[in-house]
C-alpha cells in the first residue's frame, strides 16, 4: 500500500472517530440536560436582606444539587422546601450541622450530602434563614 493512501486512509478513520465522538458527546449531554428536573412545586418568597445573602450561597454551592429555590432535581438531590425539613422536623440548629458537616443518605436515594467546612458562620445563617423563607411562602412552618 502506498504511504499516500495509507495517510489517507488514516485521516478517514480520524474524521470517522471524531465524528462519532461528537455524536456520542451531544446524546450524552442531552440526557443529563433532561435529568434534574424540580421535585416539588415551589412559589419564590419575599426574601428578608439575611435570606438574600442565603439565596447568593445557595445558588453557589447548593443548587447543583437542592435545585433552584430548593425545589430538588430529580435524580440527584433532595427539595429542601419539604416537610421532611420543616422546623418541627429538623430545628434550624440541626439544618445548620448538616450544612457544616454533611449528612448521611438515609431518607432519600441520592447519596450522602457532602460537608461544606469552608462555609463561614455568617454564611450558613443565611442559608438557614433563606431555606426558612422559601418553607414559610410555601406553607411549611
Amino acid at each position: 500500500m502506498s504511504s499516500l493512501l495509507k495517510n489517507i486512509t488514516f485521516i478517514v478513520l480520524i474524521l470517522l472517530f471524531l465524528g462519532i465522538s461528537y455524536i456520542l458527546l451531544q446524546e450524552s449531554e442531552q440526557r443529563d440536560s433532561l435529568a434534574g428536573a424540580p421535585i416539588v412545586e415551589v412559589t419564590e418568597a419575599a426574601l428578608t436582606p439575611l435570606a438574600e445573602d442565603g439565596q447568593a450561597v445557595f445558588d453557589t454551592k447548593c443548587a447543583y444539587c437542592h435545585g433552584l429555590n430548593a425545589a430538588g432535581r430529580d435524580g440527584v438531590g433532595p427539595p429542601l422546601v419539604h416537610l421532611m425539613y420543616a422546623p418541627g422536623a429538623t430545628d434550624d440548629a440541626r439544618l445548620a450541622l448538616s450544612i457544616r458537616k454533611g449528612v448521611k443518605a438515609d431518607k432519600w436515594p441520592f447519596g450522602d450530602m457532602p460537608a461544606e467546612p469552608d462555609l463561614a458562620e455568617e454564611e450558613i445563617r443565611s442559608l438557614v434563614a433563606y431555606i426558612r423563607e422559601m418553607q414559610k411562602a410555601n406553607g411549611i412552618q
